[in-house]
């Protein structure tokens, strides 16, 4: 917590955009499928927790099931101006 990131979209593509910068300002500890419909809507999920899950799912595969992750809140320090 207290360090900052540059957020970028497409960060491997050649057509990246750098976003801005962001801070951590808190961290939580949570199981998958601890997850709300509401908490999945904040994080770009419109579907809701199943649509979090299966995407977790895809992308760590089985160690969602068998550890708590951490979920990361960033807060905008500094928005880029482009696009």
């Amino acid at each position: 917590i207290g360090e900052q990131v540059k957020v970028v979209y497409h960060p491997r593509s050649k057509d990246n955009e750098i976003l801005g910068i962001a801070g951590f300002i808190g961290k939580e500890r949570k199981w998958a499928n601890e997850f709300t419909n509401a908490e999945a809507g904040l994080d770009g999920f419109p579907n809701g927790k199943d649509e979090l899950w299966n995407w977790l799912y895809k992308t760590h595969g089985e160690r969602i099931c068998n550890s708590p992750m951490n979920r990361w809140v960033l807060e905008w320090l500094e928005r880029s101006c482009e696009g």
